[in-house]
C-alpha cells in the first residue's frame, strides 16, 4: 500500500509497466524512488546516498509492516548508480538533485521557497554560483562586464521597505528596464502592483488614488536611493533628470531578454526574502522560530526580542498534528519535546519528517510557528509553508502552461490542464489562448485576437453555447464572482519546444453573439503592456 501510494505520485515521470501477469504489475522502478517510497526521503542523489549510508549502517527506519532484505551486491551496484556525491553544502546538494530531477536549474525564489537560502552561498553570488554549475549557459559572457555587476549588486543591496524592488519590476512591466521611463508612467506601473498586496500597500502608506503624494514617494525614497547608488557599492546604475528616471547601462538587443530573465528572477526572490523576515517583536499568539542544529540534531531557535516574554515559558503544552506533547521554552531556544507521558524527546523526528535530513543544516532556513489554536490552553506546531509568500502572476510575463495554477494557489493537475483552452478550477477561470493556430479561417469565422490594447476577441469551444452552464459563466462571472484570467502565446511552438503563455489580467465581459461557438468581446482591466504589442499582433 506505501509503495501503491507512492508509484501513483510519481505516474508518468520515473516508472514504466513492463508486463501485466496475473492482474500484478510489475514495474521498472528508479532505485532513488524505492528509497523515496520506503523510507520517506526526497529525490535526488544525495538523499539517496543519504539513504545507502542508513542501510549500511543498519539505521533504517521502514513504515510499519515492511522490511527489505539487502543483497550486499545490490547496494555496490546502487552506489555506482549513484554515484560519489561530494560533501557540499545542502543548498548545492539541493540545486544538483533538482537539475537532476527536472531537467533544469531552479530560480532563486524556488529555491528560496524550497528552504534553502542562496545568500549563505556568500562570497559567492547567486549569479556566479549558477554560472559555475552552468558554464556552457548563454549569459555567462554578457554578465561578465557591467549588467553582471548590477545583478550582483541587486542580490546584495539593502531593503528596509518593498518598493525599491517594486519600482523595478514595474519597469520592466513596462519594458523600459533596460531603458528609460517618465515618473507620471513609473507611478502608475508601481500603482497597478501594489494594489496586488496589503503588504506592499502598507510599505508605501500613502493614498494610492493620490498619484502626486505616491510619485513624491518614489522620487524621495527607492528613486532617490538607486540614482544616488546607495547599496550598489558606489556605483550609481541610474540617473534622474527632466522627470524620468533612467538606467544607464547598454544591453545589446541580443541579451536584453536574458537580461530581464535575471533582473526579474532576482527580485522575485528578494522580495520574497523580505516578505519572510522574522518578526523582530514577540507574538505570544504566533511564534515564529527558525530550525538550526545543535550536536547533529535540529532544534528550534526562538526570534528575537523574547527575553521577556510573558509566555510561552519553561514546559508548555504543545499540540503535534491533534497529538498532545510538552516543549521546553528555555532561554533563546526549545531543544526538546515530549509526548505526554514520555521522556523521550521527538523533536528531531518531527523536524526530520517535515524537512528531510537538512533540517537545520547550515544554508537552510526551515521555520516552524507555534500558534495559539487547536486544543484548549494548546500551541499548535506546524511548518511555515517555506515563506508566507505565494507567487502570483505579473502582468506581460511568460509561464509555462503546468506554472500557471500555482500563481492562484491551485493545485497543477495534468488531466485538467492537459491542451485545453479553457480551465475551470478553484473558482477562477483561465482561458490559455494560441493566436495563430495554424489553420485556414472562413471568411465567416471569427479569430482569436487583440482588438486593442483593451479589449480582446475571443471564440468559445464549438460545443459551447449560450445558455449553457459555462456560458452562463462567461456571460455572468462578475455575479457569480469568478475571475476570467487571460493567458495569450502567438505560437505554440518555439525553436520546436512548447511555447510560454503571457499573463494578460483580467478580464470583464463586454458583450457576446453567436452560437456553437460563440464570439465573446472582453474588456481587459489592465491594458496589453507595450512591449507584448507587436508580438501579439496588435
Amino acid at each position: 500500500q506505501q509503495l501503491g501510494r507512492g508509484l501513483r505520485w510519481v505516474e508518468g515521470k520515473v516508472l514504466q509497466v513492463i508486463d501485466y501477469i496475473d492482474n500484478h504489475r510489475a514495474f521498472r522502478i528508479k532505485p532513488e524512488v524505492l528509497f523515496e517510497v520506503l523510507m520517506g526521503i526526497g529525490p535526488g542523489r544525495g538523499e539517496v546516498a543519504k539513504a545507502l549510508q542508513k542501510v549500511r549502517a543498519g539505521e533504517v527506519e521502514l513504515p510499519p509492516g515492511c522490511e527489505i532484505t539487502y543483497e550486499l551486491e545490490t547496494l555496490d551496484i546502487l552506489e555506482q548508480i549513484v554515484g560519489s556525491v561530494p560533501p557540499n553544502s545542502a543548498l548545492e546538494v539541493y540545486y544538483e538533485d533538482f537539475c537532476a530531477v527536472h531537467e533544469r536549474r531552479p530560480d532563486a525564489v524556488e529555491l528560496f521557497n524550497a528552504g534553502y537560502n542562496p545568500k549563505s552561498l556568500a562570497p559567492q553570488t547567486w549569479l556566479q554560483f549558477v554560472g559555475v554549475h552552468e558554464p556552457e549557459s548563454q549569459h555567462s559572457a554578457w554578465t561578465e562586464g557591467a549588467p553582471g555587476r548590477f545583478l550582483e549588486a541587486l542580490e546584495s543591496t539593502r531593503m528596509t521597505k518593498s518598493y525599491k524592488m517594486l519600482v523595478l519590476s514595474a519597469m520592466l512591466n513596462e519594458d523600459c528596464l533596460p531603458g528609460a521611463i517618465g515618473m507620471d508612467e513609473l507611478a502608475r506601473a508601481v500603482v497597478r502592483l501594489v494594489r496586488r498586496s496589503p503588504i506592499w500597500q502598507r510599505d508605501m502608506g500613502v493614498d494610492l488614488d493620490d498619484a502626486s503624494k505616491v510619485k513624491k514617494l518614489l522620487v524621495d525614497n527607492p528613486v532617490a536611493a538607486w540614482y544616488g547608488s546607495h547599496g550598489t557599492g558606489g556605483t550609481s546604475y541610474f540617473s534622474f533628470a527632466d522627470d524620468t528616471f533612467r538606467f544607464l547601462l547598454d544591453v545589446p538587443d541580443q541579451h536584453r531578454e536574458d537580461f530581464q530573465q535575471w533582473v526579474r528572477e532576482i527580485i522575485d526572490w528578494r522580495l520574497a526574502e523580505y516578505v519572510s523576515r522574522t518578526p523582530s517583536t514577540w507574538d505570544a499568539e504566533r511564534v515564529v522560530c527558525k530550525v538550526f542544529q545543535s550536536n547533529g540534531n535540529p532544534i528550534l531557535k526562538l526570534p528575537n526580542g523574547c527575553e521577556e516574554r510573558d509566555a510561552p515559558w519553561d514546559w508548555t503544552p504543545v499540540e503535534i498534528e491533534g497529538e498532545a506533547h510538552q516543549a521546553n521554552f528555555v532561554k533563546i531556544a526549545v531543544n526538546v519535546m515530549r509526548r505526554e507521558g514520555s521522556d523521550a524527546n521527538v523533536l528531531p523526528d518531527v523536524l526530520r519528517r517535515w524537512f528531510g535530513d537538512d533540517a537545520g543544516q547550515p544554508g537552510t532556513r526551515f521555520q516552524v510557528a507555534f500558534v495559539r489554536g487547536g486544543i484548549e490552553g494548546y500551541y499548535r506546531l506546524e511548518p511555515v509553508n517555506a515563506v508566507d509568500f505565494v507567487p502570483t502572476a505579473q502582468l506581460g510575463q511568460p509561464y509555462k502552461r503546468e506554472d500557471i495554477p500555482g500563481l492562484f494557489g491551485l493545485e497543477y493537475k495534468k488531466g485538467l490542464w492537459g491542451p485545453k483552452g479553457v480551465i475551470d478550477q478553484g473558482g477562477h477561470l483561465f482561458l490559455l489562448v494560441t493566436l495563430n493556430v495554424g489553420r485556414t479561417k472562413s471568411s465567416h469565422e471569427y479569430s482569436n485576437r487583440f482588438v486593442s490594447a483593451n479589449m480582446f476577441q475571443w471564440q468559445s469551444q464549438s460545443s459551447t453555447s449560450q445558455n449553457s452552464k459555462l456560458g452562463s459563466k462567461y456571460k455572468d462571472h462578475q455575479e457569480q464572482g469568478i475571475p476570467v484570467n487571460l493567458f495569450v502565446r502567438p505560437a505554440a511552438k518555439i525553436s520546436g519546444k512548447g511555447a510560454p503563455f503571457y499573463y494578460c489580467g483580467e478580464l470583464e465581459f463586454e458583450r457576446w453573439e453567436g452560437e456553437k461557438p460563440i464570439t465573446i468581446w472582453w474588456s481587459m482591466k489592465e491594458s496589453l503592456p507595450k512591449h507584448l504589442h507587436e508580438r501579439m499582433g496588435l
